[in-house]
C-alpha cells in the first residue's frame, strides 16, 4: 500500500466470469492507514519469560484428560486434520518425544467431530494427548499462524524453541535435540 498517510488508496478488482463480457470489476479502498510498526503477536518470540498456559482454552479430544504440564518441559504440536506437513511430522515428533521423556499435547482449531474422525480412521498411531481448540486461543496467545508448529518449553513455561513447518529432508532439526537434552538433564538434576 503506498498511499500517503490518511489518503485511502483505490484497489480495482477483477473477478472473471464464464467469458471475458460478464468479468466484473469491483473497487474497494482502504479507509484508514496501516500502522507505522506492527504490533508484535504474544509469544511469538522465544524469550526468557514464560509463555502463556496453553491448557486455558483447551478440550481435550477422547476420553484421556489432558496432562498438567507446569513445572516440566514438554512439547507442544498444533496441527490440522488437513495438513499434509503435519501428517508427516507427527512420527518424527513421536519419537523425539518419547525418546526425551517429554509429554506433547497435539494442538488444533478444528472441530470435535472432525477430529475425532481422523483419529479412528487413522491407521499409524497418534499423540496421546489431542485438544482441540475452536476459538484459536491458544493460536494467538503463542503467536502460532501456521502448521506445523512445534514449541519446545522448559520447565518454568519459557518457549525456548519454535519450529514453523516441516520438510523430511530438514526434519525437526538437531538443534532442537540438543535443547530437548538439556531441558531434560535440568530437570532431573533439579527434581533430585
Amino acid at each position: 500500500m503506498t498511499a500517503p498517510t490518511g489518503v485511502p488508496l483505490r484497489l480495482l478488482v477483477l473477478r472473471p466470469g464464464e467469458d471475458r463480457k460478464n468479468d466484473q470489476e469491483l473497487e474497494a479502498s482502504r479507509p484508514a492507514p496501516l500502522p507505522v510498526r506492527s504490533p508484535e503477536a504474544p509469544g511469538a518470540s522465544a524469550g526468557a519469560r514464560p509463555g502463556p498456559s496453553a491448557s486455558l482454552h483447551l478440550r481435550p479430544v477422547g476420553s484421556s484428560k489432558l496432562p498438567d504440564l507446569r513445572g516440566s518441559p514438554h512439547l507442544l504440536f498444533f496441527w490440522a486434520t488437513w495438513c499434509g506437513p503435519c501428517k508427516k511430522a507427527a512420527p518424527e515428533v513421536m519419537a523425539l518425544a518419547e525418546s526425551r521423556g517429554l509429554p506433547v499435547v497435539a494442538i488444533t482449531d478444528e472441530d470435535l467431530d472432525k477430529v475425532s474422525g481422523f483419529l479412528k480412521s487413522r491407521h499409524e498411531g497418534f499423540f496421546p494427548w489431542v485438544a482441540i481448540d475452536p476459538l484459536r486461543r491458544s493460536f494467538v496467545s503463542h503467536g502460532i499462524s501456521g502448521t506445523p508448529t512445534i514449541l519446545l518449553v522448559d520447565a518454568e513455561g519459557v518457549i525456548r524453541d519454535r519450529h514453523v513447518g516441516y520438510s523430511p529432508e530438514r526434519g525437526v532439526g538437531h538443534r532442537r535435540l540438543e535443547l530437548v537434552g538439556s531441558l531434560n538433564a535440568r530437570f532431573v538434576s533439579a527434581a533430585t
